[in-house]
């Protein structure tokens, strides 16, 4: 197992996929996961229903907060730039109150 996640985010992980898995249709690919993670009769419709959708929302929320840190890191270089490409002179008419 992965040190980078947990033995309860891997847990969640692991079910996520499987009602992935079930809800896409592949049922025989999610019955040989549980196989092969040891899951059993307590994955039952009730646990299968709150992991499912679980995979796609965490998903999206990756991409989109990929999106946004690319957009910062984008300003930021703007920002950068700006601020090396400023003469001293602009700087300090720029620290004056009007």
């Amino acid at each position: 197992m992965s040190n980078l996640l947990t033995q309860r985010q891997a847990e969640e992980l692991h079910k996520s996929l499987i009602a992935y898995l079930t809800a896409a249709g592949l049922t025989n690919t999610a019955a040989s996961l549980r196989e092969e993670l040891n899951i059993g009769d307590e994955f039952d419709d009730a646990t299968r229903k709150k992991y499912e959708g679980l995979l796609e929302k965490k998903w999206t929320s990756v991409v989109r907060l990929q999106k946004k840190i690319m957009d910062l890191e984008s300003r930021n270089t703007t920002l950068q730039t700006e601020l090396d490409t400023a003469t001293p002179t602009s700087l300090s008419r720029r620290n004056q109150d009007p």
